[in-house]
């Protein structure tokens, strides 16, 4: 049986700068949390976010006084994308929240699009060059 290899994190530069500000604990568990999803396990506290995209995730992570918010999807493209990071400050996520994570989510699908169109384009090339 095959080993399965852990995907790449990757960051959206703003979810990346939100999350570094959130409390060093909590860091600590999201990095945790995340280190699962990149060996293809489940994290502790997670929903699903369809209103973002298909495959996307909401990761819970509270303390005793706050709650944070890292929004991921692990299934689009082979690396687990964390499209958006935030302390939730109402009982309801914020339309705001969901509106930058949504809007991540489409530059992640036009990017990998652009992807798969240039390496189809290189395998042409190679092709007829053979």
């Amino acid at each position: 049986m095959e080993k399965q290899t852990d995907k790449e994190l990757a960051f959206f530069d703003a979810a990346y700068k939100a999350y570094t500000s959130f409390p060093e604990a909590i860091q600590d568990d999201g990095g945790y949390q995340l280190h699962l999803l990149q060996t293809g396990k489940n994290p502790a506290d997670f929903k699903p976010l369809a209103r973002v995209g298909t495959g996307a995730y909401e990761l819970r992570l509270d303390d005793e006084l706050n709650q944070y918010r890292v929004i991921y999807v692990a299934k689009l493209g082979d690396k687990v994308w964390v499209l958006h990071a935030f302390q939730k400050k109402t009982r309801a996520t914020r339309v705001e929240d969901i509106n930058v994570a949504k809007k991540a989510y489409a530059a992640l699908e036009k990017e990998l699009l652009n992807e798969k169109a240039l390496e189809k384009k290189r395998q042409r090339g190679k092709t007829k060059n053979e």
